[in-house]
């Protein structure tokens, strides 16, 4: 024997798919940012369902696809901060979707700045699983390229100082990255500094 409300419990209750079914329910009277909040936070919990299991509606590439929508839209509405401080590591983890990294990457660099966005990529960098190499190979390109902007657009303020200071955070992460270690020489050029240049 066993009650419908023990059933529940065991089976959805504490589940993404519960607190999926409900930021899902949300309507009209919430705002984008608060619907978005509630489907982003529902990948803190474990699913409880198994994949085949699942409703459409509830797969995570269906609700990723509904957070990138909202966080186009709240972007574009100028909520870039208020993004940025939904998502962190252990969301972007267990959503695993490329697409998605990079749309809060760059939410990130808009509302904090280039670090936090490095720092970020750095944090689920090892612990992501993603689909396959290429995907794999886009998040490395995602994390050179954060380092690229970053010393790009200390050479054009100019700020050579916090250009070195991406340059050797780069320089450690991607030390075979040619187009990194070509910003560097923009940097000592930059200074007049022919020798370290060359």
């Amino acid at each position: 024997e066993i009650r419908v409300d023990d059933f529940y419990r065991a089976t959805f209750a504490n589940s993404r798919e519960e607190e999926l079914t409900l930021a899902l329910a949300m309507g009209e009277s919430y705002t984008q940012l608060e619907r978005l909040a509630a489907m982003a936070n529902s990948f803190r919990f474990d699913p409880k369902l198994s994949a085949d299991d699942t409703p459409a509606h509830l797969q995570p590439q269906s609700v990723v696809s509904k957070i990138r929508t909202l966080i186009a839209q709240s972007v574009e509405d100028g909520f870039v901060f208020e993004v940025a401080n939904i998502f962190d590591a252990q969301i972007l983890i267990q959503t695993a979707d490329i697409d998605l990294v990079a749309d809060v990457l760059n939410a990130t660099v808009q509302g904090y700045d280039f670090e936090e966005a490095t720092e970020l990529a750095g944090d689920i960098d090892d612990r992501i699983l993603l689909a396959d190499s290429q995907d794999r190979t886009r998040l490395a390109e995602l994390r050179s390229g954060l380092y690229q902007k970053w010393i790009t657009s200390m050479l054009e303020q100019p700020d050579i100082q916090g250009g070195w200071h991406a340059y050797e955070l780069g320089s450690q992460k991607f030390p075979n990255d040619f187009k990194i270690h070509l910003l560097g020489v923009r940097l000592a050029l930059a200074e007049n500094d022919w020798a370290t240049a060359e």
